[in-house]
């Protein structure tokens, strides 16, 4: 069988000379990578330049975006870990494409580039206050591309809009309903009125006649009539609800400051028993409707009170 020590010694020395080999041939073809890449682009980053040297046109939607960016970075990066200036929240139902993500990236390079240029942060020896441009940079243009895609509203167009208090919504209402139904009864009264003279219908009497046949059915006099009136009565009934709701709000608003303050309500209570200290029972006004320095209107009776228009708020009395 021979020299079976020798034989393994033999094929040991030559498998190393073929790992030596294969070393050696990965390591030129490293040298030759590294050579051959000196001057390509660093696949890294990204530039807003061409190959030529000249500057890359941004779209419409990237130059807007870094327009509303920038002054918002400047704005909530001023100290270190304060986010109270960070108003907007940026989550949202909608998703970006891939190309929405493609022009968030350009502006945050565009911005982290400038930044750099002017103040050089070195990530190394400064990582939080690094950091903190770089989330600063994030959440500024998001916020900006939200507000491009009309996917948030500004902080400043909603404070703008001034928020009504229940009383003011229920007026509203109220207001709305009773401007309908009149409206629906001055077009039956005109519509009653047309037919009594025979005049010819014109074209916005057609619409109006159309609506009535929809809410009466056939449209003569007799059903005019008796559509009037349920609209008068319908109206009534609307009035003597808003009373009432707003009968139960300013008792819910006083309860609510009694709970709040029982002191100020006593008070109150206390000066209009002052006004009135011939009375034994005193009427209560809302401090909307006390007047200081006004003197009361005073009507000789009832019917003259009832037939006259005026201010219901406690400020006019009726003589026994």
């Amino acid at each position: 069988m021979g020299n079976v020590q020798s034989t393994m010694l033999r094929n040991a020395g030559e498998r190393t000379r073929e790992i030596d080999q294969e070393i050696n041939g990965l390591e030129s073809n490293k040298d030759n990578f590294e050579q051959g890449n000196e001057n390509t682009t660093n696949l890294h980053t990204r530039e807003l330049q061409s190959p030529e040297g000249d500057e890359i046109l941004l779209t419409n939607e990237v130059t807007t975006v870094l327009e509303g960016a920038a002054p918002r970075f400047t704005l909530i990066s001023q100290t270190i870990g304060d986010f109270t200036m960070r108003e907007v929240d940026t989550r949202v139902k909608q998703r970006p494409t891939q190309a929405d993500i493609n022009n968030i990236n350009l502006v945050v390079s565009e911005i982290v580039n400038r930044e750099q240029q002017q103040h050089s942060i070195n990530p190394n020896r400064k990582p939080f206050e690094y950091l903190w441009m770089i989330n600063c940079i994030l959440y500024a243009v998001v916020v900006a591309f939200l507000f491009y895609k009309k996917w948030k509203k500004p902080a400043e167009t909603k404070g703008q809009k001034e928020r009504k208090t229940q009383s003011q919504k229920m007026k509203d209402a109220y207001i709305a309903k009773a401007t309908e139904l009149r409206r629906k009864i001055s077009i039956a009264k005109a519509e009653l009125e047309r037919i009594k003279a025979n005049k010819k219908m014109s074209k916005k009497g057609k619409k109006n006649r159309a609506m009535l046949e929809n809410d009466c059915g056939k449209v003569s006099a007799v059903t005019l009539v008796t559509y009037m009136e349920k609209k008068k009565s319908d109206l009534r009934k609307l009035k003597r609800c808003h009373y009432r709701k707003q009968k139960q709000e300013e008792s819910k608003v006083l309860n609510g400051l009694f709970q709040a303050d029982p002191g100020s309500v006593f008070s109150s209570f206390n000066e209009m028993i002052k006004e009135e200290k011939d009375n034994t029972r005193p009427k209560y006004k809302t401090p909307q409707c006390t007047t200081e320095g006004t003197e009361r209107q005073m009507f000789e009776n009832i019917d003259e009170a009832s037939s006259r228009t005026g201010n219901y708020c406690g400020n006019s009395q009726v003589r026994a």
